[in-house]
């Protein structure tokens, strides 16, 4: 019996000392190690609009793919994005910031090194780290290379964007080498940018930029057919996109990575098609049309399907959510807030409003414009002093603008906004204004639209 308890002891022991031993590991480790297990895939569509999703309530079946990752994950309902305008936005997207607070308050200008991205975040956790950019915009120059071991920047050439099949041809075979690491990938399509292709099964036709500039500038209007047709040409770019959203999602079944993979479906910001002004496109525009964005989140490490979140968020708040889903922790330099407690049914009066800008052109209408979302009521804000107010739950389309007969919101909202924009710029040590723009750089801003 001695003989026994004295093997029991021994057993018990090395159990004791083997447990020790994991967990001093783990502490070592850290949480970013522990986490590493897990790849962070976003898939980024530029100019996509939430309504032509079947997640978000659309008929005609255009995104199976982009709808499969909603059945196995969440669907935000009303996020915003902080600028209608692919570099703002992308920037805010990586430092969890405001464009004012970041710097690049237009696609001219670039991601100073002192900003710390969620890319150089991942990165020093550990993680491989690829961008897959599908236009001109990111080049390096606009500074959200940072941190990027492999950066595909779109090369100098006649056409400043490259087509899905392009970029799926670079990201697939980067994903074939780097199955067995833990990864960081970032694809960036343009497909739902002007101009609109229409794909079929009819003959193929485009929209071409020019053609919606001038029923813009001239005020044209449009008969059904024609408005018809572009939406239709719109329409055929969202499923041809989601058509290689899907052999991307393949790829990662065939990897046997999708398991341990987080995958994140969003977009820069969304498009007008003739519903404001006879417009088309965003960079001009703040209403939900171009300042409402899809994001949806599918992860192994939420233990929920097809949840829907009602609540507001903005974009500014992924970089954290993903962080914190990762385990490792938010730096402090990040402003956004972290969704996981409202994709797990934690109600927050954290998430009651959103803001959002554009570029501070001054030939744009109005000057720069800023708008912003409380709860159902919306402001925009012009710099000349032109208000127009909404109330989204009457009138979502932004048609009755209700700023003479609410002057009490009108002033309430446009006080609040006047407060966070000043509170954005005196967290600013030194704003770089458009004056540094180069005669390289506005051509490729002219090519895409953004100027004239």
């Amino acid at each position: 019996m001695p003989h026994r308890r004295a093997i029991l002891f021994a057993i018990a022991f090395l159990t004791l000392a083997a447990v020790s031993i994991l967990v001093a590991a783990l502490v070592l480790l850290g949480p970013a190690r522990r986490s590493a297990r897990y790849n962070v895939l976003i898939i980024a569509v530029d100019a996509l609009r939430p309504d032509r999703l079947g997640c978000y309530g659309a008929e005609g079946d255009l995104s199976p793919a982009i709808d499969s990752l909603a059945e196995h994950g969440v669907t935000f309902l009303n996020t915003t994005t902080q600028a209608p305008a692919t570099g703002p936005s992308f920037s805010t997207l990586m430092t969890s910031r405001y464009p004012i607070v970041h710097g690049v308050t237009s696609s001219a200008l670039g991601l100073e090194p002192d900003q710390l991205t969620l890319t150089e975040v991942l990165l020093q956790a550990g993680y491989q780290t690829a961008a897959f950019p599908g236009s001109v915009i990111l080049h390096r120059k606009s500074g959200l290379d940072q941190g990027f071991q492999t950066y595909e920047e779109l090369p100098k050439g006649p056409t400043p964007y490259r087509d899905a099949s392009e970029v799926n041809s670079l990201l697939l075979p980067w994903l074939d080498a780097n199955a067995d690491s833990t990864f960081f990938a970032f694809v960036h399509y343009m497909e739902t940018h002007d101009p609109y292709r229409y794909h079929g099964p009819d003959t193929p036709y485009t929209i071409e930029r020019d053609y919606i500039e001038t029923v813009y500038k001239e005020q044209i209007d449009l008969d059904e057919a024609e408005l018809a047709g572009i939406r239709a040409a719109y329409d055929s770019e969202v499923a041809y996109v989601d058509g290689h959203i899907r052999q991307v999602l393949q790829k990662l079944d065939d990897l046997d990575v999708r398991r341990r993979t987080i995958v994140i479906l969003i977009a820069d910001h969304g498009e007008l098609l003739y519903e404001h002004e006879r417009g088309f496109g965003h960079f001009r525009y703040l209403y939900q049309e171009t300042a409402l964005v899809p994001l949806v989140i599918s992860s192994p490490t939420l233990p929920v399907l097809n949840v829907r979140v009602p609540e507001i968020v903005e974009l500014r708040d992924l970089a954290p959510t993903i962080l914190d889903m990762l385990n490792i922790p938010v730096p402090k330099q990040f402003e956004g807030r972290s969704l996981l407690g409202l994709i797990y049914g934690e109600s927050s009066q954290d998430f009651l409003l959103a803001f959002t800008m554009r570029e501070p052109w001054t030939h744009l209408p109005g000057g720069p414009a800023y708008a912003l979302r409380m709860g159902d009521w919306k402001l925009i804000h012009f710099e000349d002093g032109t208000d127009f107010l909404f109330d989204l739950s009457s009138d979502p389309q932004e048609h009755t603008d209700l700023s003479k007969k609410r002057p009490d919101i009108t002033n309430s909202m446009r006080d609040r906004l006047s407060k966070m924009i000043r509170n954005q710029i005196d967290r600013v040590s030194a704003m770089r204004l458009p004056e540094s723009i180069t005669k390289e750089r506005l051509e490729q801003l002219r090519s895409l639209g953004y100027i004239d």
